[in-house]
Order: C-alpha cells, then sequence, then structure tokens
C-alpha cells in the first residue's frame, strides 16, 4: 500500500516488478470514480450548477433537433 502519490510514482517508475500497470489502472480508477461520485453529489446541491445543467441539456436537445432535419 502507498502512502503518498511520490511512493505511487516512484514505485511505477521501477517498471513492472514493483507495480503492474494494470494495478495502476484499477486503483486509479477507483479513486477517480469515487472524486467524481463526490463532485457530482455536490454540484446537485448547488443552484448555478443545477441551472447550467438545465440549459445544457436543452442546448443539446436543439442540436439534435436540427441534426435530424438534415
Amino acid at each position: 500500500m502507498f502512502v503518498n502519490r511520490d511512493e505511487l510514482e516512484r514505485a511505477f517508475a521501477q517498471g513492472e516488478g514493483v507495480l503492474h500497470p494494470g494495478d495502476l489502472k484499477g486503483a486509479v480508477t477507483t479513486v477517480v470514480v469515487a472524486m467524481l461520485e463526490k463532485l457530482s453529489e455536490d454540484m446537485k446541491g448547488d443552484a448555478e450548477c443545477a441551472k447550467a445543467s438545465k440549459t445544457l441539456k436543452t442546448i443539446a436537445k436543439r442540436v439534435m433537433k436540427s441534426k435530424m432535419k438534415k
């Protein structure tokens, strides 16, 4: 188990004998998913983010309609 990012980077730089790229991918995926879930939760509670999301959905619908007409 790695304590910090520097330790992890050193182990990865040493090659597959220390840390296999597939293991790194699994660990990083777990961390990124957790960060995105937290961000999503925080954004749901923010009124400005909710308004921006609604605006983006409206724009996306308009774009899809214009593509369908072509």
